[in-house]
């Protein structure tokens, strides 16, 4: 079963114009989606015929063109499988799986924990999402963070997600210790999720703003300290200058860049 992470969807206005990611996408002692393996469908022969399938209607949007997985089935319309199964992110694509109970916000151990359209992220079920867009979000969230492979490339699926109440800056407010408060997209809302890779000051990061360890973020492929650009001493080192992020409804927010 192919192991995934999630990254973060961010968008910053003004200064720079980022795309960031997330943590990893299972809880604690879980190594990814875990699809539990129930065997083979037993074979109930052809299925009988019966006429034409009505039309219902255009489906759920799923984002840019191509942007959920390809497979037999899909993601967001949950179209494409037998009765009781979901569509779920497999080691192939979007594949077909023994559908769970647990709805939105419920704790899950296993992807199929999940009732169709959800997914088990950081060990609870948030529904799926495609290309960054939030279309079939449950009211209030957006599609915020966005499932990759191990190597970081893109999967095309996502999940929604709430945003948080931490503070960047001061690093406070996550209500776990393994997760630190970033940016989640350019009206100032933020997220609380782990780091990926626990990079620091100057570290590439590639596009993954949660690469960067906690108190930093990824700026221009590189892991940069956040600073108070409203403060009469930003605490940039001598060689850096704190440079606005570019948000209007946080104009404290900065990081400290090269001069």
């Amino acid at each position: 079963m192919r192991t995934l992470r999630t990254s973060l969807f961010l968008a910053l206005a003004g200064a720079f114009i980022l795309v960031a990611c997330g943590d990893d996408d299972r809880p604690a002692g879980d190594s990814g989606p875990g699809l539990m393996d129930t065997g083979p469908l037993p074979d109930t022969g052809p299925l009988p015929d019966t006429g034409p399938v009505p039309d219902t209607g255009p489906v759920a949007d799923s984002g840019p063109a191509g942007a959920c997985p390809a497979g037999p089935c899909d993601l967001l319309a949950q179209s494409g499988c037998a009765a009781g199964e979901g569509c779920y992110l497999g080691e192939t694509g979007a594949i077909c799986a023994p559908a769970g109970t647990a709805g939105d916000g419920a704790t899950c151990m296993n992807t199929n924990d999940c009732q169709e359209g959800f997914t088990c992220q950081g060990g609870v079920c948030r529904h799926f999402c495609c290309g960054g867009v939030d279309t079939g979000c449950p009211t209030g969230q957006s599609c915020a963070i966005q499932l990759v492979n191990m190597d970081g490339t893109p999967t095309g699926a996502g999940v929604c997600r709430l945003s948080d109440t931490c503070d960047p800056l001061e690093q406070t407010g996550c209500p776990a210790a393994t997760e630190h408060c970033y940016p989640n997209g350019g009206d100032g809302s933020v997220i609380c999720i782990e780091s990926t890779m626990s990079l620091t000051e100057g570290q590439d990061c590639g596009m993954t703003a949660n690469a960067c360890t906690g108190g930093f973020l990824c700026v221009m492929s590189g892991c940069r300290a956040f600073c108070d650009i409203m403060d009469m001493d930003p605490a940039c080192p001598s060689d850096r200058t704190c440079t606005s992020l570019g948000i209007a409804s946080q104009p404290a927010w900065g990081v400290c860049m090269p001069m």
